[in-house]
């Protein structure tokens, strides 16, 4: 961009002085002063005509007036509620890009395209960013409900989660760059002094103003391309909430996992007392030998290894929730939720239609390509030189006559007319429309590896839930009857008791591992909120 000239070209008259230490006679003072008022309405009118001939007949890239591309239309049906265009940021940890409207009728009304580009803003929210009232930090605080609900860990995660709260910073930042761009050039004024002490007088002094004068539509443009950099922050946005409850909600059913863990271990520390208790009565009923109490013995310490590892396994995924939720000081509790609860069948292509329609990824990657397109439009007209315009106004003190001066600069294009930037522009488009199918393709192959862990999954709890977990239940029940009327050993009540904790412990992970594979499906394969850089993550 050419910059303004500073130093004002030596005009062929005299200029008017801001200060006149060696005057002329007085008795000519009252029509010099009539002659500098004509001067400077004569200079204003020059300054005027030539600002309106620059600006009416500049050219452009294509010789139609500027460059601006297809323009920007936002959806007022998706915006939401957003903030007043044009207001500083207020206390909120959301964007409110609202001067995207302002800024896409604007150009749609300047440029006059039919084929309009829709901007498709996430569902973005202030509110859900920082909710007006605090949520209790721990338990021992006070708490409506005795348990916690799944909705309320949602949303004390979305408060609190580091993750969440930059991607909020960097729409902000998107925001102010939209600002930024659309400025334009400072003017600049100065003072200029020639001929100082010839003839023993001050010599020419006076003052100068001038302006750059951006063309072919490059502030729209800059504009253009910033709003599809907020509309990406955006999408980055939404991606990291989705992670974020998607974590939420994994944590959450990891810990209901883990207290049916603990609730089965702890039966089967009681069955395995009373068997202890049935194999001393029965050696004091001298019906069966002291090997079976010895062996009931060991069985009741092994299980109480299982016991403190379940308990330790419950601490941790409460840990592990709690980090996700941004509170990693809050006590384990119990929360209300049912693990066995029937879901629905997720169908592959129904997954898949759903992951590419709704994908915060694809979403992005449309938006670097509506991006891209917008800089390559700026690239263009970026060969258009702007326009420098200096105008004076000086005193020549050994005469007495004021005159104005005007200066209008352009570069000449001969060499540089932004070929490599257009280049760059041009390979970044096709960049971005390959980025799109890879992220689609990517998309499918990760939703394969998760789709046939939760049919996997699926299978083996609907199997257990249905066949082995009841047919181990009533063995167990036979064989415990059996044993206390000293019909069978102890090995057999043994066997049964183990069968019976496996059966459910695999039926747990099962249940685990559906409820992993159905909320990351049903997440959008989006997880690992605290996992990396909130930038190098969405790359």
């Amino acid at each position: 961009m050419c910059r303004p000239a500073r130093r004002v070209v030596r005009p062929a008259v005299t200029t008017i002085s801001l200060n006149n230490p060696f005057g002329s006679a007085s008795k000519k003072q009252a029509r010099r002063t009539v002659s500098w008022k004509m001067d400077v309405m004569r200079f204003l009118y020059s300054c005027a005509l030539v600002i309106g001939i620059i600006t009416s007949y500049c050219p452009s890239a294509n010789g139609q007036g500027p460059v601006v591309g297809p323009p920007i239309v936002v959806d007022p049906n998706a915006m939401g509620e957003w903030g007043p265009p044009g207001h500083p940021q207020q206390t909120m940890s959301g964007p409110t890009p609202a001067s995207l409207n302002t800024m896409a009728t604007r150009v749609m009304a300047q440029s006059g395209h039919e084929n309009a580009i829709a901007v498709r803003p996430v569902a973005f929210r202030h509110g859900a960013v920082q909710p007006a009232e605090p949520i209790p930090t721990s338990p021992e605080q006070a708490l409506p409900v005795s348990e916690f609900q799944l909705a309320d860990l949602e949303a004390m995660a979305i408060q609190r989660n580091p993750a969440l709260a930059a991607a909020a910073a960097r729409v902000d930042a998107a925001r102010g760059q939209w600002t930024q761009v659309g400025l334009l050039p400072n003017p600049f004024i100065g003072y200029s002094g020639e001929e100082i002490g010839d003839g023993g007088t001050a010599g020419q002094q006076g003052g100068f103003v001038g302006q750059e004068f951006v063309t072919a539509g490059k502030l729209r443009l800059n504009r253009a391309v910033a709003a599809q950099q907020i509309e990406l922050a955006e999408q980055q946005w939404a991606a990291w909430r989705q992670r974020v409850l998607t974590d939420v909600r994994t944590g959450f059913y990891d810990v209901l996992i883990a207290q049916r863990r603990l609730e089965v271990t702890s039966e089967l520390l009681r069955t395995s007392e009373a068997a202890l208790q049935s194999a001393g009565t029965l050696v004091d009923a001298e019906e069966t030998s002291r090997v079976d109490v010895l062996q009931a013995q060991v069985e009741n310490e092994s299980i109480k290894i299982r016991l403190q590892t379940a308990q330790n396994t419950h601490v941790a995924a409460w840990r592990r929730l709690s980090a996700v939720l941004g509170s990693p000081e809050m006590l384990p509790q119990r929360l209300a939720g049912d693990v066995d609860a029937t879901r629905r069948d997720i169908e592959w292509q129904d997954a898949l239609t759903r992951l590419m329609r709704e994908s915060p990824e694809i979403a992005m990657a449309h938006a670097e390509l509506e991006r891209a397109q917008w800089a390559l439009n700026r690239a263009r007209a970026e060969k258009i030189p702007n326009v420098d315009l200096a105008a004076s106004v000086r005193r020549n003190n050994a005469s007495g006559d004021t005159v104005t001066g005007v200066e209008v600069g352009i570069p000449f294009p001969i060499f540089n007319r932004n070929q490599g930037g257009i280049a760059k522009a041009a390979a970044e488009v096709r960049a971005a429309e390959l980025q799109i199918e890879r992220v689609e393709l990517d998309l499918q192959r990760r939703l394969a590896v998760v789709y046939k862990q939760y049919a996997d999954s699926r299978f083996a709890v609907d199997k257990y839930s249905r066949d082995i977990r009841p047919t181990a239940q009533e063995t167990l029940n036979l064989v415990s009857e059996s044993y206390r009327a000293g019909e069978t050993g102890y090995l057999t009540l043994l066997t049964a008791q183990r069968t019976y904790f496996q059966t459910n412990l695999a039926y747990i992970e099962a249940l685990r591992n559906m409820w992993q594979a159905t909320l990351r499906i049903d997440g959008l394969l989006l997880d690992d909120s605290l996992s990396g850089n909130v930038t190098q993550q969405d790359q």
